[in-house]
């Protein structure tokens, strides 16, 4: 509904994913002190343009005001931060697939450890999360979250999420 809701739903699914048997140990929100030292000043939730994907939406002078696809906008810098770990890891699976035989391949927990992050679902290789704590993989999964899940409804909004507004909550995570 606004900035504050959004802020604690993203409280909530930042708790969920930090713990004990959880990808992150901890987090800070940028109304935090620490998240701000370490990146920067960052709102703590902005709502994303109506407008997405216009290049008239007047808020996008500004970097952290609109996200609409602008070249720097912080949800396109996410999605590539997501795409180079990706990218990273299957460079180094390739590698060794190529310099190593199968058994050799078993052994090896830094092939594994590559792998799993190719096909990790959360965690330090994901930098993009939806409003129920999965993560966001691909564009196809940041377009059904931007369009409201309308891939699922016959091409018109969740109507539980119709009336809401969308925000990008920046975070800091410890892993």
């Amino acid at each position: 509904n606004d900035e504050e809701d959004a802020l604690d739903e993203a409280q909530g699914v930042l708790e969920g994913l930090c713990g004990e048997g959880q990808p992150f140990d901890y987090f800070s929100t940028f109304e935090e002190g620490w998240a701000t030292e370490r990146w920067g000043e960052l709102p703590s939730a902005v709502k994303v343009c109506k407008d997405l994907g216009s290049p008239k939406c007047d808020k996008c002078k500004d970097r952290f005001k609109c996200f609409t696809g602008e070249v720097n906008s912080m949800i396109e810098e996410a999605m590539e931060r997501t795409k180079k770990e990706f990218f990273d890891n299957l460079a180094e699976v390739k590698k060794l697939l190529a310099s190593k035989s199968d058994e050799e391949l078993f052994e090896d927990g830094d092939f594994k450890y590559r792998c799993h992050c190719c096909g990790s679902y959360e965690g330090p290789d994901v930098w993009l999360y939806d409003h129920e704590g999965e993560g966001i993989r691909d564009s196809d999964h940041l377009k059904n979250v931007l369009e409201k899940w309308a891939c699922n409804n016959g091409g018109q909004p969740d109507p539980e999420l119709v009336d809401k507004d969308i925000y990008v909550v920046p975070a800091d995570v410890h892993y």
